[in-house]
């Protein structure tokens, strides 16, 4: 497979990702849901979601956007927490995936 192949596939995947945050950001994936879960639940909740690896700012975005008020520092040690015990999975550096 070619660079530009790669490059192109991994845009699709952005795009797809992007329009499931935003399904969940209007409230159309589960908003009332995630709202009312524990933070370790709801992030996984929001990663499974998406599909895909996610930065913990844009969990933090998306736990916002479903109404909840978690903190950038608490969504990362909750991610800790989270990896330490095999639910989650580091992608790339700073992203991480549900198991």
């Amino acid at each position: 497979m070619e660079l530009l192949e790669i490059i192109e596939l991994g845009q699709i995947e952005l795009r797809g990702v992007r329009a499931q945050l935003e399904a969940i950001r209007e409230g159309t994936a589960g908003q009332s849901e995630i709202a009312t879960m524990s933070r370790t639940d709801a992030i996984i909740a929001v990663l499974r979601l998406t599909g895909g690896a996610l930065t913990p700012r844009e969990i933090v975005d998306t736990l916002m956007a479903s109404g909840r008020d978690d903190e950038y520092n608490s969504v990362g040690a909750t991610l800790g927490y989270l990896l330490d015990r095999g639910r989650v999975v580091k992608r790339t550096r700073g992203s991480y995936e549900a198991t």
